[in-house]
């Protein structure tokens, strides 16, 4: 395989195409997942994508054992973990605990790229649940890349915990600088209230 093309609910194929019939969504999935993992780079990447839309197949499993594979690139990592933000929103109570627990590990490992890291937070960001209480937790690391991800992240969530940690934050003067002025940031956004 060199290349992708994504359709939905089928259409007039190129001349010369070979049709070769209708699997299961789980089939497509699995086959795609294994070809993101086998095919770094551009061609991976593509293959998240249809992985992701195969309809009634669970992928999650799949797209953490490639955000957590230290042997790919980190291109492909990062896509995975961002589809698996998105999966803790869609996924049952369980599923969500796990992806968040795995999106933490990963977040707060500072063996892992800056961008893989950072990735990891805003993809918490897209779980109000589970996510949110992970986020508070990062908003206290000391590594500064990951509180200020988690501060922005924070700054976007409708949860008003969210809000009650950048307060406390913006009031914490022993913050380093660049933390504390993106909690100011993210308190003062586009969602501010009067508080």
């Amino acid at each position: 395989t060199v290349g992708l093309k994504v359709g939905v609910a089928g259409g007039p194929w190129p001349e010369g195409t070979t049709d070769l019939g209708t699997t299961s969504a789980s089939q497509a999935a699995d086959y795609f997942l294994g070809l993101a993992a086998e095919s770094d780079g551009r061609l991976g990447r593509e293959a998240l994508l249809p992985a992701v839309l195969a309809d009634s197949a669970v992928v999650w499993r799949g797209l953490l054992r490639i955000a957590e594979d230290k042997k790919l690139s980190r291109g492909i990592r990062e896509s995975a973990t961002g589809w698996l933000g998105r999966e803790a929103a869609w996924q049952g109570p369980d599923a969500s605990r796990e992806i968040t627990a795995a999106l933490t590990t990963i977040a707060a490992n500072r063996d892992e790229p800056v961008s893989l890291r950072s990735r990891a937070v805003s993809a918490l960001g897209r779980n109000e649940g589970s996510g949110t209480a992970a986020l508070v937790k990062l908003a206290d690391s000391e590594d500064p890349v990951v509180a200020r991800s988690a501060l922005q992240s924070l700054g976007r969530s409708s949860d008003p915990r969210a809000r009650d940690v950048l307060r406390r934050k913006v009031r914490d003067g022993s913050l380093p600088e660049g933390t504390r002025q993106e909690a100011i940031r993210s308190l003062g956004g586009s969602d501010a209230v009067p508080a």
